[in-house]
């Protein structure tokens, strides 16, 4: 990891640490780190081999040997030794070039992290020497990300769609207003349509697999023929096995997973008040996360809430720019508030 050095004695650090991967950006520099966030770990020594991309490439070929651990799960740390452990190797190279100074850290939770939460992921970057850490809200983040003004006074309507948090939330006045929650996201779809060719096509296929089925075939769309030639094992004999697999084979699992995003988002506009119903349908829906990209879906929920929607530009990284533009305006960002550090 090549890193410029900070300009500033007091560096501000953001940190978005998600179930799926670990973003990092400073104040100075923009995002320096993108990377799984996860760590191969030694069964017996406990030893930590590799992190990151070189981690994933273990997984599943050495079972028995090495465990590939996810420290953070439903976006709050699973394992807090994990997650310092992992934060320490990734930050390493921020820390060492700002060794005589103290930063502040600003990372991103899901919107329904409880104190608990919070407060476990705090400790992580205290225990790290930081300055000051604060936490913001991962649909105020992408929002923020998206362009929309951190002080702005009128209602703007996002659907963060995270790998094991979706979250959809109004904010206003550099603040999350409302929210909605659910805990099934891109990871949750991907084993589903794992389960689906296993039990209805005969096929085992690898996660890698199946995120490539959810990227490349899955979409919203009937009428589509994209199809892609995958690999796998017959679950009965268990010899190797290639099918193509077409759209209309994964298309009622995807159409039965984002009718739970539509009931989620009718449930928030349910609870907002008439003068934030007014902004969010002048503006529309913003969608940001990796799984926004999920073909057809822009349409599908134009269609079912009748509204604008559009997907963010860059939306896998929508929370980390956000954070960086929180950490260029950080004064801005904690007075409109109100936020004790």
């Amino acid at each position: 990891m090549n890193i410029p050095l900070f300009s500033h004695i007091f560096p501000k650090i953001g940190i978005d640490f998600g179930s799926s991967r670990i973003r990092v950006c400073t104040h100075t520099d923009g995002v320096v780190v993108d990377t799984p966030a996860c760590l191969a770990v030694h069964q017996k020594s406990k030893e930590v081999l590799a992190i990151g991309k070189e981690a994933v490439d273990l997984q599943g070929r050495v079972e028995g040997v090495v465990d590939v651990l996810w420290p953070i799960q439903h976006g709050v740390v699973y394992d807090p030794n994990l997650a310092l452990a992992l934060l320490k190797i990734v930050l390493q190279p921020v820390l060492r070039s700002n060794f005589f100074s103290t930063p502040t850290f600003m990372v991103s939770v899901p919107a329904a992290a409880t104190q608990v939460d919070r407060d476990t992921i705090t400790k992580l970057f205290y225990d790290l020497g930081a300055r000051d850490v604060f936490t913001i809200a991962q649909p105020l983040a992408a929002s923020i990300g998206a362009g929309v003004p951190i002080a702005d006074a009128s209602g703007s309507f996002i659907l963060q769609l995270g790998s094991d948090v979706v979250e959809a939330g109004v904010t206003a006045l550099g603040s999350l207003v409302h929210f909605e929650h659910s805990e099934k996201g891109g990871r949750y779809l991907t084993e589903q349509i794992m389960l689906l060719l296993q039990q209805e096509v005969g096929i085992e296929v690898s996660s890698e697999q199946a995120e490539r089925i959810l990227q490349q075939v899955a979409t919203v769309r009937k009428d589509s023929k994209r199809q892609l030639l995958i690999t796998g094992k017959d679950t009965k004999q268990g010899n190797p096995m290639e099918l193509q697999i077409t759209s209309s084979a994964v298309y009622g699992t995807i159409l039965t997973h984002l009718e739970e995003y539509q009931k989620l988002l009718q449930r928030l506009l349910a609870k907002i008040r008439p003068e934030l119903t007014i902004d969010v349908i002048d503006k529309g829906l913003l969608l940001s996360g990796g799984l926004s990209q999920l073909h057809g879906l822009d349409r599908y929920l134009l269609q079912t809430l009748g509204m604008p929607v559009a997907v963010v530009e860059d939306p896998d990284k929508s929370v980390i720019n956000g954070i960086h533009t929180a950490l260029e305006h950080l004064d801005e960002y904690t007075e409109s508030l109100g936020y004790v550090a």
